[in-house]
């Protein structure tokens, strides 16, 4: 026969294993750095040596957003610095920068004469999505 439980014999049972891989270990600033610089899922996963549905399922784990919307966020930040970059650039006397980003935002183009000139803001695909469009 038994002796009666006492307080101290009353601890909690071991942990049960639960079974299955354990989770995968990402280094998040690295996976925000390659996102900053526009990796996509695929090179990702091929960086890390795991699957994309792996590399899913960890920032959902983690982040509790998909990974479309993760990378968007880390996206957005490597966009942002790639562009303050062309700034600094231009200011500080790069001229070929500092044409390229006045044709971008100030809509400087070309000396009548020098080639056919579009409208401000018109794109190469408008024409093209007019095409599509009538198909």
């Amino acid at each position: 026969m038994r002796p009666p439980a006492t307080a101290a014999d009353s601890s909690s049972p071991a942990p049960k294993h639960k079974g299955g891989r354990p989770p995968i270990a990402i280094s998040w600033p690295i996976l925000d750095a390659l996102l900053s610089v526009q990796a996509t899922l695929v090179e990702v996963a091929e960086h890390f040596g795991y699957s994309e549905d792996t590399i899913q399922r960890a920032v959902e784990r983690e982040h509790g957003v998909g990974f479309a919307e993760y990378s968007a966020q880390k996206r957005a930040k490597g966009k942002l610095s790639l562009r303050r970059k062309q700034f600094q650039l231009a200011l500080g006397g790069d001229r070929t920068m500092l044409i390229w980003l006045g044709k971008q935002y100030l809509c400087s183009r070309k000396a009548v004469g020098e080639g056919r000139a579009r409208p401000c803001g018109a794109g190469a695909t408008g024409s093209r999505s007019r095409s599509l469009r009538s198909r």
